[in-house]
């Protein structure tokens, strides 16, 4: 297993998974998402030159994550495990990058949210200290306070 940064030519297989996930999770969603994928890839490159991890597996992708760097705040954009290589740990490891990152950075707090239909991924935000601080919608609302050095 070998871990990266997330790079621009990263952005066409981020792409597929973030298509796959709305269709697996959010199909009620994807048309309006599909209408605003330039917004989407637009933060995807604001997020690439400080937030973004990758791994394979063998070679082949296993996993990414996406995240964006604002002071007092770091926001996970994204995170994905392929179905194959779920529940072996490596959500965990992206979650954690993402945190180290945002530590480093300076920020305070680490927030995300996620789909009421995605309760996988809830357990590992609990897991990793993620508290429910709320919902907007359908999304679950996560928040976990940073040690700022």
């Amino acid at each position: 297993m070998t871990y990266r940064s997330l790079h621009a030519a990263d952005l066409p297989e981020l792409l597929r998974l973030e298509q796959a996930y709305m269709r697996e999770v959010e199909p009620d969603s994807l048309a309006a998402w599909t209408a605003a994928l330039h917004r989407n890839r637009a933060l995807w490159v604001e997020c690439l030159p400080t937030g973004g991890a990758i791994t394979d597996a063998d070679g082949a992708l296993a996993g990414l994550a996406l995240w964006r760097l604002r002071p007092g705040v770091a926001t996970l954009v994204t995170i994905h495990v392929v179905p194959a290589h779920r529940r072996s740990g490596i959500g965990g490891r992206l979650l954690d990058a993402f945190v180290a990152s945002a530590t480093a950075a300076g920020a305070g707090r680490a927030a995300l949210g996620v789909h009421e239909a995605n309760g996988g991924a809830e357990r590992l935000y609990t897991t990793h200290g993620f508290r429910l601080v709320g919902t907007d919608g359908a999304y679950r609302m996560f928040e976990r306070d940073l040690v700022v050095a």
